[in-house]
């Protein structure tokens, strides 16, 4: 999945000579976290909700105050945005921008062509969205999870079970993240098995094989088996 095809377009830029106010009203009109900052449509720095918060007066401090109003007056945003700005290739993958956004704390980044223009931005929310697509959670169904063996045989075995059962695999993800030496976890969705059917399936997957959970979201039942 490349971060092209799930980035947000078009995306909202301001310029570098902005002043606070003017960035604030464009993160407010469109409901968004960072802002990309051009010269000459140029990147030249990145602009998040926490460096507005950074300048923006105190609850402390008197809202008719005079000096503050004309300080944020003068402030532009150039004067607080980061210039070190991280920019996600539109090669780039979502796992690959997930780990960067990670890493560095970002809660976004630009996303940028060959030739360094911006065409979008991705945060941390577009990435939940990808979670929620790629499992197929969205449309509820069930998901069991498993401890196997590192064995692919055992996987395929489980896949043709559930098939020769009518039973619709959605989504199938593995890891070996966390697992015992010579093991992965697999997780995998099904939608809308007639339930007794599912039951039957997951019986015979347990007595072969260690399974750790199984949450059926169409009837809002989950077993831990751990």
């Amino acid at each position: 999945m490349l971060v092209k095809n799930w980035m947000v377009t078009p995306v909202i830029t301001v310029h570098v000579g902005a002043t606070v106010n003017q960035a604030i009203n464009l993160m407010t009109e469109h409901d968004i976290s960072v802002l990309p900052v051009l010269e000459d449509g140029k990147l030249v720095g990145i602009v998040t909700d926490a460096d507005i918060k950074s300048v923006s007066p105190s609850t402390a401090v008197p809202q008719g105050s005079g000096q503050i109003k004309y300080r944020l007056s003068r402030l532009t945003v150039g004067d607080f945005m980061t210039r070190d700005v991280f920019a996600v290739p539109l090669h780039f993958t979502v796992e690959e921008t997930a780990q960067v956004l990670l890493e560095n704390r970002f809660t976004g980044a630009p996303v940028v062509d060959d030739q360094e223009r911006v065409q979008g931005i991705i945060t941390k929310t577009d990435l939940f969205k990808v979670l929620i697509a790629v499992s197929g959670i969205a449309k509820k169904g069930a998901q069991f999870a498993l401890l196997l063996e590192e064995n692919m045989g055992k996987l395929r075995e489980i896949a043709d079970l559930l098939l020769a059962r009518g039973i619709r695999i959605v989504s199938l993800m593995n890891s070996y993240e966390k697992a015992p030496e010579g093991h992965f976890y697999v997780y995998i969705r099904i939608y809308h098995p007639e339930r007794e059917t599912m039951l039957q399936a997951i019986d015979e997957i347990r007595k072969k094989n260690q399974m750790i959970y199984l949450v059926d979201h169409d009837e809002d039942i989950r077993e831990i088996f751990e």
